[in-house]
């Protein structure tokens, strides 16, 4: 089982139905922040993270050139860069979330994320239907 946590944007807008706007994040280590880093934050669309981990990625090299490390500490150092971002990657897109106007609805656990879903809707029936029906 997965952990899922459910973001729901904040309105005042008494005929915006909240699961169009819903957003599923899953806890845990993220494969593709730790292999892309920036692109992975690019693709998402995490402007302000993707400057971030551009910047860490560049400082990191600009620390290479001035201590002048050899390949394997330079490999090593890299390694444990990407690992970080990995682990920090959904804690990222949830805080841009949070930027974003979105809260925290709920926590999930479920095999995948459609499963999530699922579960989070039959939970919350009036959730599934627009407010105006």
């Amino acid at each position: 089982m997965r952990i899922y946590t459910v973001h729901l944007k904040r309105t005042a807008d008494p005929l915006f139905t909240p699961d169009l706007g819903a957003q599923f994040v899953r806890e845990g280590f993220n494969g593709a922040a730790f292999v892309f880093t920036w692109l992975w934050a690019l693709a998402c669309g995490l402007w302000i993270v993707a400057a971030i981990l551009f910047a860490g990625d560049l400082g990191l090299a600009l620390l290479f050139e001035l201590v002048d490390l050899d390949g394997m500490s330079q490999l090593w150092a890299t390694l444990g860069w990407h690992v970080i971002v990995g682990f920090a990657a959904e804690d990222l897109r949830r805080w841009t979330l949070r930027l974003r106007g979105y809260a925290l609805a709920e926590i999930v656990a479920a095999e995948n994320a459609a499963a999530a879903e699922r579960r989070y809707f039959d939970h919350h029936p009036a959730m599934a239907k627009p407010a105006w029906r």
